[in-house]
């Protein structure tokens, strides 16, 4: 279970554990501003499903972006909410907070883990409110990382998203 500590992987988690029985739960800190929160968030959540939780961290991926939620030095972008159905600024939001190729790297993370523990499935919160904007939150991204998860691993586990149609 990918389990970043925001709202999307915490109903993910929860919406999975109907289905799947969840082995660990995985929360990379790559450099974002708010990776101690959402650290704190995911352990809690971990300890309330009874999983063991994982911390990795990839100062690598906050260090080669330049994006708003790793650079402290750039302006978190605050659009007014008037301009969030506008595509436009909706695209230039995105732009700002662009971590290169992150939710691909987070799940080969968890690719490696899901691997090693014969895990037959990676569970992540992407939604398709977040998929208009980010392409590597659309089922497309879903369909085409579990084409790649079966030639990338002995396993061949597949990514499920139990939020992916939520808005």
């Amino acid at each position: 279970m990918l389990l970043s500590g925001g709202l999307d992987s915490l109903v993910a988690a929860h919406l999975a554990t109907s289905d799947a029985d969840l082995r660990v739960a995985i929360t990379c800190d790559y450099g974002q501003r708010a990776a101690v929160p959402e650290i704190r968030a995911a352990a809690i959540q971990a300890a309330r499903l009874a999983i063991p939780h994982h911390v990795i961290a990839l100062p690598w991926l906050g260090r080669i972006s330049s994006a708003a939620i790793t650079d402290r030095a750039a302006d978190i972008p605050h659009p007014d909410a008037s301009q969030l159905d506008e595509p436009a600024a909706a695209a230039e939001t995105a732009a700002q907070v662009w971590v290169p190729n992150r939710n691909a790297v987070l799940l080969m993370v968890a690719a490696a883990c899901a691997e090693a523990l014969h895990c037959d499935a990676i569970i992540a919160g992407f939604n398709a409110e977040e998929a208009t904007t980010f392409p590597d939150n659309s089922p497309r991204f879903v369909e085409a990382a579990t084409a790649l998860l079966a030639h990338s691993t002995a396993n061949h586990p597949i990514l499920l998203c139990p939020t992916i149609a939520m808005p």
